[in-house]
């Protein structure tokens, strides 16, 4: 479950990297995507590899 996030008109979804707590907002319909394509379990959120500007990469999952 995510939660979904309304500002000037945008529907988006506040991810945040485990690794460094960077957020990224993901646009709710790319995430409505990753949904349908996920063949695993349905109740695990989708999730990102985060890229930051740090060194290294992290794993972007959504803010409950």
């Amino acid at each position: 479950m995510y939660v979904l996030q309304v500002e000037a008109g945008r529907q988006t979804v506040k991810f945040i990297c485990s690794t460094y707590s960077e957020i990224e907002n993901i646009p709710h319909k790319i995430v409505q995507k990753f949904d349908r394509m996920d063949s695993g379990d349905a109740a695990v959120p989708p999730q990102f590899v985060c890229e930051t500007g740090k060194t290294g990469m992290g794993l972007g999952k959504p803010n409950k």
